[in-house]
């Protein structure tokens, strides 16, 4: 509180402030325009003196009051808490020692900052820091408790200040109680009933709840469980049922394991009542057993049924009509004779529970007995060997199934017996026991799709490496003079299904004697593996004169009139017709019937002969297939010193197929549909210058390849081959140059080549689809150089792409093949076919000059396809080697190529005319 002077002081120095700021305050003007100022005031009174202002009406003038818009605040008003000079002294609030106390609060010290303070407290208008305007906080230093607080269970502390603490005050928390049970029996244990909420346990009240009988002080959780028929420690389990229970207080029981109302006394069972299985008896002594028991009756069966220590025979109570019967067993083998028998418990010596041996005196023969081979009942089951089913079959020999019954068995099925069954072999060899043409002792047949002989080798069939004359399959003789083997052909002339062959030797003697008249000998299918002709054969043309020579050329493998038999045609070409001489002919036999005896050439069916004096037509005859696509296969005929182009130009007539037959005689240019003339000096249509039916191009229809080997287009000697593409146009073009209307000129690489020598279709040797076409070549040199006239031949590969002009044959070639060494004039005969059955055909070439041994034997080289590449003879797969008794056989001149033995693999039948012979080999393989 200030003092009164200091306060004086204030109030002073305000009335001093409020005077000076009169002179500048705002003062309502009052008019006195109706008053008479006159008098001291209006009211009689002279208000002439200065005029008085109180703007809040509170008796305070302005010049005296320090807030003249606010009655409230004057001189005259007391001083309150509320922040304003209440009495215009310069002071406020606690400064003001005149402030009216009942508007002032009691603060009090609130040393621990909960809202409540302590102590006697001090009145002022603001609280002083560190205390508040409430009091009663009986615990100053401790926020937790104050008038405020929630009492709790906290061992005798009064939280809220109301002067009673945990139980004795009603506002306790119950949260913070514990739950207390009465426990009447006094076991420490209560029931969980009427549960008591408090912070201490009551008298009489425990915190657990499990005692399930609080009557009873020996009933509690820790109480022993007894055999009193109570749940002695709360567990919800009484007796036998609670693990817990104390077993001294149990009666002993026995397991009654076999249920006969014996326990046993090894297996006691302590229990308060009798459990299920267990009797109060202990005398069992087989408890697994409900026969034996100390009430059992005592049998013979090695077991003491009663109980009482003696078993069987021992124990004076046994029913011996329980015992067996045991039989006399003298072999000692486990077995007794059936009709020998004594009863007992156990077996006396000698004797034998066992009976049904057959034989008391063998140990070895018993039902126990393996039955083996040896004629005996080992097993006495009355069945003997392999009549028994079982029977140890390794006593026995070893057979093998033979369901196909050829003496061979599958190795993969065998069995042991006693003797040998029907099916059976002891030869396990057999490779196809469906077959009774296969097994190891067959011969062994090309191209069946069986293995005959079990071999398993591929190389059975067919041939490979160096074959020599010897060893060919067939072999066929004929007179050395007479060219016998010079050409070949082959076909099914009696329509019988067998591949028949035509044998030629063009200076042979006719019947009359006639020198050169020229044979063909026919032989029917299936072919013998040896003939000597002349004397075996089936049937001969022959040539009308001498100087015929009658099969120089001979052809066959087409049908010219589409009957669907193989037609055969043969050359004459020193034939006399009429008065022209050495014009030649060409007779045709039609297949479908079967010739026989010998025949003379002019009887065939039908004959054509050359237009000119010295033609010499039937150099060569072939077959050339179908070239028009009519369905009628054509022949062409070849005169190579025909001067129709030139001095010895040479012609080849083709003659058209037709259901028509040619009969009789006639010239070969009537009926010709085309006439292909060389240039002067080409010597076209000579013998093997003619390809056989081929189709290089897969349209259908056949090719022509027409050889003039002495060409000079690219020097002396040097051979083409004129080429035309089947169509109808070529095969009725008339007279023209075979040079000139040539689709392709094959030419040679170099002069004396003799390009055209020998021209043949082997097949499709690289399995494209299209045929090929082989081109020989007699005079080529090998490309080094080194090997004169070593000969050569091409392979030009057929395709759908059309060639064109002049091809030289060694760059169109995609295989070339050169002779082995120089004059081996390789080329001279080309063909092939499928020879290994590996559905690619393959090339046969002859080399009428080889060397074997050296000696010249000529040979036929077999090159397997496919074929590519440049190569030489020696590199074929196999070589056919001629025979070396003469100095020069011309083994390799002729050949063809045909399924003799009918087993689906080609075969190569070749001649030797030097020696007078022929060789046949047999293709195939499995």
């Amino acid at each position: 509180m200030r003092s009164p002077l200091t306060m004086l002081s204030l109030l002073a120095l305000m009335a001093c402030g409020d005077k000076d700021e009169s002179a500048t305050d705002s003062v309502p003007v009052v008019d006195d325009s109706e008053t008479d100022d006159s008098e001291t005031d209006d009211s009689k009174t002279d208000d002439t003196g200065p005029e008085v202002i109180d703007v809040d009406g509170d008796g305070s003038p302005a010049d005296e009051d320090c807030d003249d818009n606010d009655a409230e605040v004057n001189p005259n008003a007391q001083e309150t808490c509320d922040g304003a000079d209440n009495d215009c002294d310069g002071l406020t609030d606690d400064a003001d020692d005149s402030v009216d106390l009942s508007s002032v609060q009691t603060w009090y010290d609130d040393a621990d900052a909960d809202g409540y303070g302590a102590g006697d407290g001090v009145q002022v208008c603001a609280p002083p820091e560190g205390t508040v305007n409430v009091a009663g906080d009986c615990a100053p230093d401790d926020a937790a408790v104050n008038p405020g607080a929630v009492e709790v269970c906290d061992s005798g502390l009064d939280n809220n200040c109301d002067g009673l603490a945990d139980d004795e005050d009603a506002g306790l928390d119950p949260s913070t109680a514990s739950t207390f049970y009465a426990d009447a029996d006094l076991d420490s244990y209560g029931a969980a009933g009427d549960p008591i909420i408090a912070c201490e346990a009551p008298e009489g009240a425990v915190e657990n709840a499990s005692d399930c009988d609080d009557s009873d002080p020996l009933v509690n959780p820790v109480g022993d469980e007894v055999c009193d028929g109570a749940d002695n420690n709360c567990d919800g389990l009484t007796d036998d049922a609670d693990p817990a229970l104390d077993v001294t207080t149990t009666t002993t029981f026995y397991t009654d394991g076999d249920s006969d109302g014996f326990g046993d006394d090894g297996d006691p069972v302590f229990a308060c009542a009798l459990p299920a299985g267990a009797v109060t008896d202990n005398t069992d002594c087989d408890d697994l057993d409900s026969t034996v028991n100390p009430d059992g009756e005592e049998v013979c069966d090695g077991i003491d049924n009663d109980c009482d220590e003696d078993i069987d025979a021992d124990d004076s109570s046994v029913d011996l009509s329980t015992g067996s019967t045991f039989y006399t067993d003298g072999d000692g083998d486990g077995y007794g004779l059936s009709d020998d028998s004594v009863f007992a418990c156990e077996a006396p010596a000698g004797t034998s529970a066992v009976d049904g041996d057959c034989d008391d005196l063998d140990e070895l023969i018993s039902p126990a007995a393996d039955e083996v081979c040896d004629g005996a009942d080992n097993d006495c089951d009355g069945d003997v060997d392999d009549d028994d089913a079982s029977l140890d079959a390794s006593s026995g020999t070893l057979f093998y199934t033979d369901d196909d019954n050829d003496d061979y068995g599958d190795s993969s099925s065998s069995f042991y017996a006693c003797s040998q069954p029907a099916g059976a072999a002891t030869d396990g060899g057999d490779c196809d026991d469906a077959e009774a043409t296969v097994n190891p002792g067959a011969e062994e047949v090309c191209n069946t799709g069986l293995d005959e002989d079990c071999s398993g080798d591929e190389n059975d069939c067919g041939f490979s490496g160096v074959v020599l004359h010897t060893e060919a399959d067939y072999s066929f003789t004929g007179t050395t003079s007479t060219n016998f083997g010079y050409d070949l052909a082959s076909g099914d002339w009696n329509d019988d299904g067998e591949l028949d062959l035509a044998i030629s030797a063009q200076s042979s003697k006719n019947t009359a004697g006639s020198s050169a008249a020229g044979r063909v000998y026919i032989v029917y299918g299936p072919l013998p593996t040896t003939m000597t002709f002349d004397l075996e054969e089936d049937a001969v043309f022959e040539g009308a004169a001498g100087s015929d020579y009658l099969g120089k050329g001979i052809g066959s493998g087409g049908d010219l009139d589409g009957d669907g038999v193989s037609d055969l045609v043969m050359g004459a070409y020193g034939y006399n017709d009429g008065s022209m001489s050495d014009n030649g002919t060409a007779l045709l036999a039609y297949g479908g019937s079967t010739w026989s005896g010998v025949k003379a050439a002019t009887t065939a069916d039908a004959r054509f002969y050359g237009d000119t004096k010295g033609d010499q037509l039937g150099q060569v005859t072939r077959f050339i297939g179908d070239v028009d696509g009519d369905g009628f296969d054509e022949i062409a005929l070849g005169a190579n010193v025909a001067d129709y182009g030139g001095t010895n130009s040479g012609a080849v007539w083709v003659i058209p197929g037709s259901a028509t037959r040619y009969s009789g005689a006639m010239s070969a240019g009537s009926v010709a549909g085309a006439v292909f003339v060389g240039d002067t000096g080409d010597r076209l249509g000579d013998l093997r210058n003619l390809g056989n039916a081929f189709d290089l191009n897969g349209d259908g229809r056949a090719e022509i390849a027409m050889g003039a080997l002495d060409n000079t287009t690219v020097g002396t000697d040097g051979g083409v081959v004129y080429f035309n593409y089947g169509d109808t146009a070529v095969l009725y073009s008339g007279v023209i140059s075979a040079s000139a209307s040539a689709d392709v000129r094959f030419l040679p690489a170099e002069a004396n080549d003799n390009l055209g020598e020998g021209i043949g279709a082997p097949g499709d040797v690289d399995g494209d689809g299209y045929d090929d076409l082989l081109l020989g070549a007699i005079g080529y040199d090998d490309p080094a150089g080194s090997l004169s006239f070593s000969g050569g031949v091409f392979l030009i590969s057929g395709s759908s792409t059309l060639l064109s002009g002049d091809v030289t044959v060694s760059t169109a070639a995609t295989a070339t093949v050169t002779g082995a060494a120089s004059s081996d004039s390789l080329g001279a005969w080309v063909s092939g076919g499928d020879l290994n059955n590996d559905g690619l055909d393959d090339l046969v070439l002859g080399s009428t000059g080889y060397d074997y041994g050296g000696v010249t034997t000529g040979a036929a080289f077999v090159f397997y396809g496919p074929v590519s590449g440049a190569l030489v003879a020696t590199d074929a797969d196999a070589l056919l080697a001629g025979p070396s008794s003469t100095s020069s056989p011309a083994m390799g001149r002729a050949a063809t190529v045909f399924d003799a033995d009918g087993d689906g693999a080609m075969d190569v039948f070749v001649g030797a005319s030097g020696s007078g012979t022929v060789y046949g080999y047999l293709g195939g393989g499995l």
